[in-house]
């Protein structure tokens, strides 16, 4: 199962391991959010910076599910506001209005 391969590696080797397909992270990312929230963590802070638009918005969709904790939200805010993509930094901002209305 791929949870065992990932718990022991580093950023370095996580990005190295899907450095020859991005498609693959950007699903894994998305997924991954569904498992736990250590693991949407160990694949989303590496997806998140990723060079590909589409790797960055599994990313965002992986950390969704924990947008209520503040260090999620602070991540998220910055793409929100950095990410050079429009469509990411727009999706990150649905990601936080999601958050706000659902908080109440």
């Amino acid at each position: 199962m791929i949870e065992h391969i990932l718990t022991d590696k580093t950023e370095v080797e996580l990005q190295t391991l899907f450095a020859a397909d991005p498609t693959q992270l950007s699903f894994i990312a998305e997924d991954f959010g569904k498992v736990s929230k250590d693991y949407a963590l160990l694949i989303c802070c590496v997806a998140i910076c990723h060079e590909k638009s589409y790797v960055r918005e599994g990313a965002l969709y992986g950390l969704a599910r924990y947008i209520k904790d503040p260090d999620i939200r602070a991540m998220v805010e910055h793409v929100a506001e950095h990410d050079n993509s429009t469509a990411i930094r727009e999706i990150a901002a649905e990601c936080l209005e999601d958050w706000e209305i659902y908080d109440g």
